[in-house]
């Protein structure tokens, strides 16, 4: 493991996709829909939900319906994690949504006056596996029609939920009119797939080192190249993460009965035209020969090596972790009562590495009380980003020991208590999650005053409540002795001008 500090200052930023590709928002313009029945892209016919279900085995106890009467909302993809959010409502306040049948969801872009612009970040909707719970739209239920552009001519993904979670046919198309992914949901759960643009229709046994696919279509190419995703049977003893383990390759790898030759994909679950890798296996005769890369969850490798029949041969690239040593992430949300002019000086006790917008002697910003922040071009932000290496690495006095299953739910309950809002709370997890949820165990510290001393932060005007959550946290093989942290100590409310930072450390040193 790597030694790693990560910080955010978040002024909430709205980028172009086009002008920053890993950064999306978009808003939408109200309008109501007479017909909200889903089209055929490539042929213009009318498709019913129906009709695509009936394509698909085993619907005899799903109900879908088509719906009308409908309204259309303010939507946006959204951050450096590609989250998705209802931004307003438009004429209507959310209890009206709520009682419409029907809703159509279309995207604008900050800056973009075009809105036949296409914007492929649409599609993040379906890697979050189509629930619209997070987003907002938790009590809806009805049909949900989700475009590319804001005048609706590019379906991008068509479905029925029920309390916010998908139930019945889910379908979503690229921007050509083409199906990527079919899938069938009941209740929220994802119960199989038509269409998919791999495998998601597999079982892996670790000590046979057997993987069967169900689904070919979806995942065999050819006789020499396999391709996976995470599958709708994602369980203990079933993952991606079970077949990259050592003793997956203590027996010859089998795909449907038959040793493999050739190459296996692993990719994650597709954001937009493409899904980032996971890994990349290539074997001959069942034993790992050539080849073998692995990706972190942000796509980039971390590492490759070569095999030969089975055996080590070469290491020949293995991730830096020291690029990862020190302050990097910082998020800062600020939320005035009324839109204000705001000053932010960060005096860091080490060296900045990274900012954005670039900091030179603190940044300027308008701010409005929804955390929206211009800078003094003009420009749209969301947050305000720094990274840095520290003088003095933060330690751990005190802490909760926890295993790695256990880490976000219990995140998941205590940065509310310490004045992190929904939306805060979900991007800390999903930054973290990674690196926190497959350790035997973690230990888990809140830096306080040693690290506000480190990263001293002035804001003028001053605001009411300074929110600033540093989480330094060592992963862990087997539990140890140490003192537990009196988290009550940061619990905090929100009242007035707000701003928050949460960010964290990563140590690989010995507890102290």
């Amino acid at each position: 493991m790597f030694d790693y500090l990560s910080c955010s200052i978040k002024l909430i930023f709205k980028m172009n996709r086009h002008l920053l590709p890993l950064l999306f928002a978009g808003s939408i313009l109200i309008s109501c829909s007479d017909d909200s029945t889903p089209k055929d892209q490539t042929s213009g016919n009318e498709k019913s939900q129906d009709s695509i279900v009936s394509d698909i085995e085993n619907t005899e106890d799903l109900t879908v319906t088509n719906y009308s009467n409908g309204a259309t909302i303010v939507a946006m993809v959204d951050g450096p994690d590609e989250d998705f959010f209802i931004e307003n409502y438009g004429d209507y306040d959310k209890e009206s949504i709520l009682n419409f049948t029907s809703l159509d969801i279309v995207p604008y872009v900050y800056g973009a006056d075009d809105t036949t612009v296409v914007y492929p970040a649409m599609q993040v909707i379906g890697r979050d596996n189509f629930d619209l719970t997070y987003a907002g739209l938790g009590e809806y239920t009805g049909t949900i029609n989700l475009y590319y552009d804001a005048i609706k001519e590019h379906l991008a993904i068509n479905y029925s939920v029920k309390n916010g979670k998908p139930d019945g046919n889910c379908t979503l198309y690229d921007p050509e009119g083409n199906i990527i992914i079919e899938r069938v949901y009941k209740n929220g759960v994802w119960q199989y797939s038509g269409k998919e643009p791999f495998s998601v229709d597999w079982t892996f046994d670790q000590p046979t080192a057997s993987l069967v696919i169900n689904d070919v279509e979806n995942g065999v190419r050819n006789d020499s190249l396999v391709e996976i995703m995470h599958s709708f049977q994602d369980k203990q003893g079933n993952s991606l993460d079970l077949m990259i383990e050592k003793a997956t390759f203590n027996s010859v790898f089998q795909i449907n009965g038959e040793p493999f030759t050739g190459k296996l994909m692993a990719y994650q679950h597709p954001t937009y035209y493409d899904a980032f890798p996971e890994f990349e296996l290539n074997f001959k005769d069942g034993l790992l020969h050539g080849d073998i890369k692995i990706y972190n969850w942000y796509g980039s490798l971390e590492l490759h090596e070569i095999f030969e029949n089975g055996v080590y041969a070469e290491e020949v690239f293995k991730m830096d972790e020291s690029m990862m040593d020190g302050v990097a992430k910082p998020i800062i949300y600020i939320y005035p009562e009324e839109e204000t002019e705001v000053a932010v000086n960060l005096k860091f006790d080490g060296r900045l590495t990274h900012t954005y917008p670039e900091y030179q002697h603190g940044w300027k910003v308008t701010a409005s009380p929804d955390g929206t922040l211009i800078d003094e071009e003009g420009k749209e932000y969301y947050a305000l980003y720094w990274e840095g290496k520290e003088n003095i690495p933060l330690t751990i006095p005190n802490g909760t020991i926890l295993k790695g299953s256990e880490t976000i739910a219990f995140l998941e309950e205590e940065l509310p208590k310490m004045g992190l809002n929904a939306r805060e709370t979900n991007e800390f997890i999903i930054f973290w999650m990674p690196y926190l949820e497959n350790n035997p165990y973690n230990l888990i510290h809140f830096a306080s005053d040693a690290y506000t001393q480190m990263a001293d932060l002035n804001i003028t005007p001053q605001p009411e409540t300074m929110i600033r959550v540093m989480m330094v946290f060592q992963p862990l093989e087997n539990q140890v002795e140490i003192q537990k942290q009196n988290l009550s100590e940061l619990y905090q409310e929100r009242k007035g001008f707000t701003v928050v930072e949460w960010g964290g450390r990563l140590l690989n040193v010995a507890v102290n």
